[in-house]
């Protein structure tokens, strides 16, 4: 028996993919008593194209996760019309 993919984020953050995968969604987890800094928010440009990269907080477990981030630096050099922001997580046990 195939189990179906269990997946966090909502759908709508996935890529298309073959309709013979089956995968759940558990939608979006947001604890509301957490304390935002909106300062970031503030800053971005609503013209310009956004790009977000992000592994959530433990890139640790993807053995890849370096090399990711450091292409994606390497695009933003290419790319300045366009904003970025990246998230890596803590840098205890950063690979």
């Amino acid at each position: 028996m195939i189990l179906p993919e269990i997946v966090l984020p909502p759908r709508s953050f996935d890529f298309p993919h073959p309709p013979d995968v089956e995968r759940v969604y558990l939608g979006d987890f947001v604890d509301l008593r957490r304390k935002e800094d909106a300062t970031l928010l503030n800053r971005l440009d609503p013209d310009k194209p956004l790009v977000y990269c992000s592994l959530g907080s433990v890139p640790r477990y993807y053995p890849h996760s370096r090399r990711l981030f450091r292409a994606v630096i390497a695009a933003s050099r290419q790319r300045h019309d366009w904003q970025w922001v990246s998230e890596r997580g803590s840098r205890a046990g950063y690979r």
